[in-house]
């Protein structure tokens, strides 16, 4: 009860966080150590986890049309017949599978030499509001091709992009062998609103992109020909499962994002600990300091029970403040470490008085003379019991 007490006055009190780290086993501050480590990243990872593709598209007040464009693109390759199929290979990868020729014959006719794209120009002033690219490539050739979209060059060559419709910048789709991003834009700005970057690992084998078209109003299959509410069905629906279909490709690399954040800042905060550790042994090695009998592995104790109410605090205002949630820990750390060494691990004497030795050894034998009242108070404790199995002989 007396470890718990002292435990829990440390979250506010420097003295019980020094006289647990100096009294108390040491697996005590290993754990708070490493449990305090965990509770800070906990938001972080939580965050993480619970994104989704479609949040470039959720969060943004207005979508700028994003919704009408991309029905429109499906629609085309429905009407011509172009399947986008995920595939599994012989060792397990998934891809994605297009009719080349076929799409290269049907969006490649009104552009430049290379400039193979679908585009839906905007009803109110025939301005270019989203363009749909596929390619074949992957790894850095995918990465590059991107990049001479997004920089109005025809992909794979210098060239400037001279269309018409790439006077203003607009959203964009890129599809690549094994891997896709989506970019939104307002019409006529040169900075994104949003992306997301997906692949096709977790869809199942035989999904068609062009399928995306179907919504069901209870049993009825609804499409561009209904009429009344339920047109606004079909539309909702399609726009709806695009959103899916973001989702599904964002979760393999959602879960790699998650793992490598989390493991980062994870060992930040410990790395930061074992510093301030390291900290408060320097700072406590002045010659007018009577803490300097404090070791090396003591002051790594201290700042791991120091650790508990920062991580506390990291956890809640992680959870309330997401965008913030990296920085609670290693500020509230830094400052409860600051707090401990100025107000309990500050030099006694000032500056024109120096502790004499005979003053630093009475302070040593004082800290000596409370470990053996512990001992003599446990052996004390132990005798009746001792007597009382006597007596019962």
């Amino acid at each position: 009860m007396k470890t718990f007490k002292l435990i829990l006055k440390s979250l506010i009190n420097n003295q019980a966080v020094i006289d647990g780290a100096r009294k108390k086993p040491w697996y005590f501050a290993v754990i708070f150590f490493f449990l305090s480590a965990v509770l800070a990243v906990l938001p972080i990872m939580v965050s993480y986890l619970t994104s989704s593709g479609s949040d470039f598209i959720n969060n943004q007040n207005y979508i700028y049309g994003y919704d009408v464009s991309t029905l429109r693109f499906i629609e085309s390759i429905n009407d011509n017949d172009i399947d986008m199929i995920v595939t599994t290979e012989i060792d397990g990868t998934k891809y994605l599978s297009v009719n080349e020729e076929k799409w290269n014959a049907v969006y490649g006719e009104n552009h430049q030499e290379g400039d193979i794209r679908f585009i839906h120009l905007r009803a109110s002033d025939n301005a270019d509001d989203l363009d749909v690219y596929y390619t074949n490539t992957s790894g850095e050739a995918f990465n590059s091709y991107v990049t001479d979209v997004l920089n109005n060059r025809v992909p794979g060559t210098d060239k400037m992009n001279n269309s018409l419709n790439l006077t203003r910048q607009a959203s964009t789709i890129v599809f690549g062998r094994y891997e896709y991003v989506a970019y939104l834009y307002e019409c006529g700005s040169q900075t994104a609103l949003g992306y997301v970057y997906g692949n096709y690992n977790y869809f199942d084998a035989g999904f068609n992109i062009k399928s995306l078209i179907k919504v069901y109003d209870g049993d009825i299959l609804v499409d561009r020909n209904s009429v009344g509410t339920l047109y606004q069905v079909y539309t909702e629906g399609v726009f709806n499962n695009l959103k899916s279909f973001y989702d599904t490709g964002y979760i393999d690399y959602r879960n790699t994002l998650t793992w490598q954040s989390t493991l980062i800042m994870f060992g930040i905060d410990v790395l930061l600990t074992m510093f301030l550790g390291l900290l408060i042994f320097f700072l406590t090695r002045g010659k007018t300091n009577i803490y300097r009998v404090i070791t090396f592995w003591e002051t790594q104790k201290i700042a791991y029970w120091a650790t508990l109410s920062p991580a506390i605090i990291a956890l809640v205002g992680g959870f309330l403040l997401s965008s913030m949630s990296y920085i609670f820990f290693p500020l509230c750390i830094g400052m409860r470490i600051m707090w401990l060494t100025m107000r309990s691990l500050r030099p006694q004497y000032t500056e024109n008085t120096q502790p004499t030795a005979k003053e630093l050894a009475a302070y040593e034998a004082k800290q000596k003379s409370t470990k053996n009242k512990q001992v003599i108070d446990a052996e004390v404790k132990d005798k009746p019991a001792k007597k009382e199995k006597k007596n019962k002989k």
